[in-house]
């Protein structure tokens, strides 16, 4: 018996949750509020994850608030959860070793920018980061945008576009772009 023969009709099918290599998909369980990553062939469960954005945010089904992208060849997959203020990002890479997909462990935003991570009393709620785009060289580019208070005066533009690799053990920087800044003309 699968893990899931019991539980499928508490389960929510997700557009794009199949991978491209036709062996995982992404599900939704809206009873426990969390992410299944399912093996086709077994039907078992060999990843999960949260759902961290709110359940409550409006009246529309949880399932459309959530994009699933996969990695071109099936091995990593993205899902990005949005509501009405806030966003957030959830990346699983599978780790042939331990058969299950992991959580991604990224670098430090140091790592990722070249800069120290910003003082939050210089930053305001609004910003958000997280996954942008897969390459066709399994890496991907991850998005870091901060909004600054009004009288910020630091040197990081706090936009950057970070490129990473797919490694369950730790992604690593691949290439670094930041924003250029906007510099007021002089008068």
């Amino acid at each position: 018996m699968s893990d899931f023969s019991l539980a499928k009709d508490k389960l929510t099918k997700l557009d794009n949750g199949i991978s491209p290599n036709k062996r995982f998909e992404v599900v939704l369980d809206e009873v426990e509020l969390r992410f299944l990553i399912i093996e086709l062939k077994t039907g078992k469960r060999v990843g999960i994850t949260d759902y961290s954005a709110d359940p409550h945010t409006d009246a529309q089904p949880l399932k459309s608030h959530v994009t699933v992208s996969w990695s071109p060849k099936g091995t990593a997959v993205a899902l990005q959860q949005s509501e009405r203020f806030y966003s957030s990002c959830s990346i699983l890479i599978y780790d042939a070793k331990r058969i299950k997909f992991v959580d991604a462990v990224l670098p430090t935003y140091k790592e990722m920018t070249g800069f120290p991570q910003p003082d939050p009393k210089d930053l305001r709620p609004r910003g958000s980061s997280g996954f942008v785009e897969w390459t066709d060289r399994e890496t991907f580019f991850y998005g870091i945008h901060l909004v600054p208070e009004p009288l910020y005066k630091g040197a990081d533009p706090l936009e950057h576009t970070v490129e990473l690799t797919l490694d369950p053990k730790g992604c690593k920087v691949v290439k670094k772009q930041q924003a250029e800044q906007d510099v007021a003309p002089d008068r």
